[in-house]
């Protein structure tokens, strides 16, 4: 049997079911509940354990295809994921229209000033017109046309 503030920890800490409890520590869930019983572990409401029984992992992050940090997050109204780069994000949450970043048509693209994907210092993003960006890179010598556009 496990401590009491072993399984108090899994239960009510990290929110485990009795059944992932149980598949970690080899045992049924109704073992683990006697335990609980036994040990006097107050367990969830029907309500609560209906909540993190539902609950669904949202967003992830990864390195997308072309290096950029992004974060993949599902949408139950499309029932698909969607993905958003990270310096995305990070434009609009200081200021930029989110429509401008997100327009669909290529129009704009975000420049990282110092060339490095991963930096994402608000100081170092740039909203630009594609245009103006690929001709920046295109005088730079650095064009990468795998995936400029909203970079």
């Amino acid at each position: 049997m496990l401590e009491k503030e072993e399984l108090e920890r899994m239960y009510w800490v990290e929110q485990m079911s009795l059944s992932d409890i149980a598949e970690e520590v080899g045992k049924s869930a109704p073992t683990v509940h006697r335990w609980m019983d036994k040990l006097d572990i107050p367990r969830r409401s029907d309500v609560e354990g209906g909540k993190l029984a539902r609950r669904v992992e949202y967003a992830r992050y990864r390195i997308g295809p072309e290096g950029y940090p992004m974060t993949t997050c599902w949408d139950p109204v499309k029932q698909d994921n969607e993905f958003a780069r990270i310096h995305q994000l990070l434009v609009i949450a200081e200021g930029a229209d989110p429509y401008d970043v997100f327009d669909g048509q290529g129009e704009t693209s975000i420049h990282h000033i110092n060339g490095c994907k991963f930096d994402n210092r608000p100081s170092n993003l740039k909203l630009m017109q594609h245009s103006k960006h690929v001709s920046h890179h295109h005088n730079h010598g650095d064009l990468d046309t795998s995936g400029l556009n909203n970079e």
